[in-house]
């Protein structure tokens, strides 16, 4: 149940039709790790910047907690994936 104290998608999409409603928690779980979420919402933000898919991927390698690197840019290429 959506909580009253918080807008509903649908209110949201009616006053700002250019929003994606992205459930990027949802998309974390079967990654299987809830602390992808910022990582996947990196990845829709990365489309609208001039960046190279590949220069984003090697920021992540470097600055992903050591061994996360491989999870991170997964989850990152999940999100980019959204248009």
């Amino acid at each position: 149940m959506w909580p009253a104290s918080k807008p509903r998608p649908s209110t949201i999409q009616k006053r700002v039709p250019k929003t994606t409603i992205i459930d990027a928690y949802a998309i974390a779980l079967e990654l299987g790790n809830t602390r992808l979420v910022n990582t996947i919402l990196l990845g829709v933000l990365s489309n609208a910047i001039d960046l190279e898919e590949e220069k984003w991927l090697q920021v992540i390698e470097r600055m992903a907690p050591k061994g996360t690197g491989e999870i991170n840019k997964k989850a990152f290429l999940e999100g980019r994936a959204i248009k």
